[in-house]
């Protein structure tokens, strides 16, 4: 058997093959010996569970299948006058292999007793050690459960060393326990050194089978002296230290590994220093049963965890992905190609790395968000860029442009854009800003935008607008009293950030400010702050519940909802529909008192005018509604100065007599109809030099 080794020749004999076999076969039920005696232990209570059960796990668990093992080997080559009860006695008890046990297991009886001052003199050691090991092999023979490990370098060695081992652990171990003072401390102290007995003897069993194997069936194994495996470390420890000329080091690094095959640094250090371009490296340590391939991998996604952790890690956090990705598209692009150059050298399938795929769904998704605008994937990141510029140059152009003057579509549309999605949906776009500022129209444009953004949204219980969610109109009073906004401010949308739409805590959108207000157990305890619409740049979701207001020339402003259990997606929606909300209110062409009319009016007059609650005299065309519901010229009253209707021959407010300024009532009548205009269609008030009616866009003659 022969490999080259960074172009070094190493070749073994037939006897190393042997004990490779061997190693092979039974190193995995070696190692497992700490594995099963571990679990074992954990479901023991007390010294005397280890008294009573310590046979089950040293024969029955670890032992029994080495010899099981053992016989089927020998089978295989021919020997069939052996079988697991001549093996023990012929090829194990020689070694004594569990004298250490015993002698453990004799002296907790012996501590124990001690502790329970049962003062009993013992009077031939021998004698007991004989005595316990027939107890516990009363057990008898079986296959039990394993579980299965990897041969680690130097587990397995020469009989002779091994038992060397075992001599200094029968006298550590018989000294620890010796000098317990109780019972819960020697339950404790003599785990390890039980342990190590196990292992011990596992190990014994295993070279009393290559013994057999070589008497039995005349197969000679060739195992690593403690000579051989001193050198190979020597060699690694001096080259490690930088002691070893640089040209002499790979020839002293492979001849380390013909000494101990079996020696997991010396093929991580070739590996590292050398690489393994033929293979060979990997084939050896693969058929010596040394885990190098499986360590490579590990490195491998070691480095692409640590370069994950760097870029990945940090994006997985970051609140809003769509507006931070691209930021970070660059350093997480670069990172996915260090992982896939490292695997290549090492060889290992992008697959295996499970970061790999993890750092493309990122990129895939950075990408796709980089490609959607208003909800739209498209083909390009630049075909996105485009339609977003399109919206960018219409709101931009039709801010403060009179959308409801006829030639203004004809402006909008004469512009230049730069993609055809778009001019395809300027008139659609158009006839929505028309809407918008249409002051009647104000509820129904902000239910749209609320049920448009949050559709799979649960806002039922804490969004409140008029006429179409909630109670706002109910809870005004409270909320009045709390914020003291004067009387010609229109609340128009409540998101409440209390439990249920009480009125008592919440952020309000209003025709003039946006509120963030809080009642207090007294009035004097009321919060209350109000930001200008009109100073409102943007309104954004930037954590978990937690929203910013920014403006234009000052600081921004962090406030919250109360709706923390919202996904991540529908919190920063709810950011951007605020927005949105604001600005459709800035966007009304009636504010002030007007629309505070248009919205709360009882009554409308034949001028147009909405007269509100317990209003008589229309504040427009000063007309007064009478008592059957109708609304009659009047004029003022000499004697008061107050209004009173046209044909009264007394004032009824003071009793002056208005019959003396009758002949003066027809040029009143002229004058007032002079300085006056009325919309014919809906009767609203209009300025002499308008030419189209601002609330319903009818052109006037």
């Amino acid at each position: 058997m022969e490999y080259n080794i960074c172009g070094k020749s190493i070749t073994f004999p037939i006897e190393v093959e042997n004990e490779r076999y061997i190693r092979c076969s039974l190193g995995p039920l070696v190692i497992q010996a700490g594995v099963i005696f571990d679990k074992w232990y954990a479901a023991q209570h007390s010294c005397q569970d280890i008294i009573n059960h310590c046979g089950d796990v040293m024969y029955s668990e670890i032992i029994t299948p080495i010899i099981s093992k053992g016989v089927e080997i020998l089978n295989a080559q021919g020997v069939y006058t052996i079988n697991e009860d001549v093996l023990l006695e012929k090829y194990l008890d020689p070694t004594n292999f569990d004298d250490e046990f015993i002698d453990i297991i004799a002296k907790v009886k012996s501590s124990v007793r001690e502790v329970e001052e049962e003062q009993q003199e013992e009077r031939y050691y021998r004698q007991m050690r004989k005595a316990d090991r027939g107890k516990v092999r009363a057990v008898g023979f079986g296959l039990g459960n394993y579980i299965g490990a990897s041969i680690q370098a130097g587990m397995v060695n020469a009989a002779t060393g091994a038992a060397h081992s075992v001599a200094n652990a029968i006298g550590n171990a018989g000294s620890s326990v010796s000098a317990s003072a109780s019972k819960s401390s020697i339950f404790k102290e003599v785990r390890q050194p039980l342990r190590n007995a196990l292992v011990n003897a596992a190990n014994l069993a295993m070279g009393g089978i290559r013994t057999a194997l070589a008497k039995e069936a005349g197969i000679k194994c060739k195992p690593v002296t403690q000579s051989e495996a001193d050198k190979a470390k020597a060699i690694l420890d001096n080259y490690q230290q930088g002691r070893i000329p640089k040209k002499l080091q790979k020839e002293q690094l492979v001849e380390a590994l013909r000494l101990n095959p079996y020696y997991f640094d010396l093929y991580l250090s070739l590996w590292t220093e050398y690489g393994d371009e033929n293979g060979e490296l990997r084939k050896m340590a693969e058929y010596f049963g040394i885990g190098l391939v499986e360590h490579i991998k590990k490195l491998a996604v070691e480095h692409g965890d640590e370069l994950y952790a760097k870029v990945g890690i940090p994006y997985e956090k970051v609140w809003n992905k769509k507006e931070e990705g691209l930021a970070m598209e660059k350093g997480i692009r670069q990172a996915l190609n260090d992982i896939l150059k490292y695997a290549a050298k090492c060889d290992v399938k992008e697959e295996e790395v499970p970061v790999v795929e993890k750092c493309r769904n990122i990129l895939k998704e950075i990408d796709v968000d980089a490609r959607t605008f208003r909800g739209v994937t498209y083909d390009t990141r630049k075909h996105a860029k485009n339609i977003e510029q399109d919206y960018e140059k219409f709101y931009s152009t039709v801010k403060e442009m009179p959308v409801l003057d006829e030639k203004a579509y004809e402006t909008l549309s004469s512009q230049t854009y730069l993609t055809e999605e778009f001019k395809n949906s300027l008139k659609s776009l158009f006839d929505r800003e028309c809407r918008f500022r249409m002051p009647e129209k104000i509820y129904e444009n902000l239910f749209n935008t609320l049920t448009e953004t949050l559709e799979n949204t649960q806002y039922e219980t804490w969004v409140s607008i008029p006429g179409h969610i909630g109670t706002l109109r109910e809870n005004e009073d409270l909320i009045r009293s709390t914020t003291q906004m004067p009387e010609e401010e229109v609340p128009l949308a409540l998101f409440s950030t209390s439990s249920g739409k009480t009125g008592k805590n919440g952020v309000l959108i209003t025709n003039c400010n946006f509120r963030i207000f809080a009642k207090g157990l007294l009035p004097a305890l009321n919060k209350s702050q109000a930001y200008s619409l009109e100073q409102i740049s943007n309104i954004k979701c930037r954590a978990k519940d937690e929203y910013v207001l920014e403006f234009k020339e000052q600081e921004s402003k962090k406030f919250h909802l109360g709706q923390g259990g919202l996904a991540v997606q529908e919190q920063i929606a709810i950011g951007e529909m605020l927005s949105e909300m604001v600005r459709i209110v800035r966007s009304l062409s009636e504010e002030g008192d007007g629309l505070r009319r248009i919205l709360y009016g009882t009554v409308r007059c034949v001028c147009g005018m909405n007269l509100l609650q317990g209003e008589k005299l229309c504040p427009s065309c000063k007309r007064m509604l009478t008592l059957e519901g109708e609304f009659v010229e009047t004029k003022i009253c000499p004697g008061c100065n107050n209004y009173v209707p046209v044909g009264k021959k007394f004032c009824y407010l003071c009793g002056y007599n208005l019959m003396e300024s009758q002949p003066n009532l027809e040029q009143e009548k002229e004058q007032t109809m002079r300085e006056k205009v009325f919309c014919p269609s809906c009767g609203k008030q209009l300025s002499s030099s308008s030419k189209f009616c601002s609330q319903c866009g009818t052109k006037l003659q």
